[in-house]
Formats: structure tokens, sequence, C-alpha cells
């Protein structure tokens, strides 16, 4: 099968899972590399990009499931959001009826992460907005006890509050589709009006 073909039965799949078409946000391009085999080979594999994410200026963790975690049983690696954003799609399209300017674009096994800088005088008064609208969180590090995703068997019982960390790739499920790699973390662009807005009323 040819990659155009492939990436359209790709496209064909998720749009099935949404109604609702976003035009600004695009699937893009993406072929992972294979993941070494073995739990301990996927470790050294996620630890390198632990290491590189921290050079490019990232606070991140390793983490189990969904949740951030400092022993030595982990699967996945995470980005804490402090002084970022994340617009948190559950599915490939979603009209929410705003522009989002280019930047760092991930997709996750539900639909797409996009992350923004905030400005000092809005990350001190940023609110993390679980639902925000149907299908999007706003994500931020000010998720109260009571807007945890979740204590879900699968993801190991634990029970952060999952708003202030975003698992990244390349954790299984989630590819970087928009630029290849995640860029410095000082040349993302700054979250739009209109979201400053949404997280501060």
């Amino acid at each position: 099968m040819s990659d155009d073909a492939y990436e359209g039965r790709l496209a064909g799949y998720f749009q099935l899972r949404c109604r609702d078409p976003l035009p600004n946000v695009i699937l893009g391009r993406f072929y992972p590399a294979p993941a070494p085999q073995g739990y301990r080979g996927k470790q050294r594999h996620l630890a390198r990009f632990v290491d590189e994410l921290r050079r490019k200026g990232y606070d991140v963790s390793y983490a189990k499931g969904k949740a951030l975690v400092t022993d030595h049983d982990w699967d996945g690696i995470g980005v804490r959001l402090t002084g970022l954003v994340c617009v948190d799609f559950d599915c490939m399209f979603y009209d929410i009826g705003h522009e989002l300017p280019p930047t760092w674009k991930e997709r996750s096994p539900n639909g797409l992460h996009l992350f923004y800088r905030l400005r000092d005088d809005v990350a001190g008064k940023a609110k993390c907005k679980i639902k925000w609208k149907p299908g999007v969180d706003l994500l931020v590090p000010t998720a109260s006890a009571g807007q945890k995703y979740g204590t879900r068997e699968e993801d190991g019982g634990m029970s952060n509050v999952w708003g202030g960390h975003v698992i990244v790739a390349p954790t299984p499920g989630y590819v970087c589709v928009n630029p290849s790699e995640a860029p410095m973390r000082d040349q993302l662009p700054f979250a739009p009006a209109w979201l400053e807005k949404a997280l501060t009323s």
C-alpha cells in the first residue's frame, strides 16, 4: 500500500470517530520508528527522549499509564505543563470555533495534543478546564482534586491529577505529528488571546 493510500485510510478511520470537522488541526504524516523489543529495551529507548526533552527545556518525568511515577516501573514519559497549556482533543477532527496557530502537535490514542506557552501573567491565573467544550480539555497545572481523570485499573490505580502533565511521544500510542520532533521550549508559540481568556475566565 502506498504512503498516500495508507494515510487516507487512517484519516478516514479517525473521521468516523467524530462527526465534526476541525479544519485547522490536520492529521499530517507520521511514520514512527519501531521501538526496541523487551521492557528494558523500551525503557532505554524512552530514556533517550527524556534526556532530549530536558535539554530542550521541558520538565519531564517517567510515567506508568497516564500517571507520573518515581519508581523503576514505568512505560512512558510525561511533560509537566509548567508555563504551558495543552489543548487536548478527544478526537482527530473537531470545530471549536477558534483558530489555533501552528505549534507542537502530537497524536494521542484518542485524538490530538497541541502545546502553547503561556505568558507569566496568564500562567499564574490560568485554570484547568476539563470538558471546556465537548471533547476538548484545556490542560494547565492547576486542576483541583476533583478534576482527576480517574484511577482506572488499566492505569495502575494511580491517582495523579492528570491536568498538570501530558503523556508524550514516543510513549506507545503517542506520535509527534508536526513538527517531526518536539521543538525547543522557548520556540513554542504563545497561546492566542482567546485561549488565554478561556483559561482565566
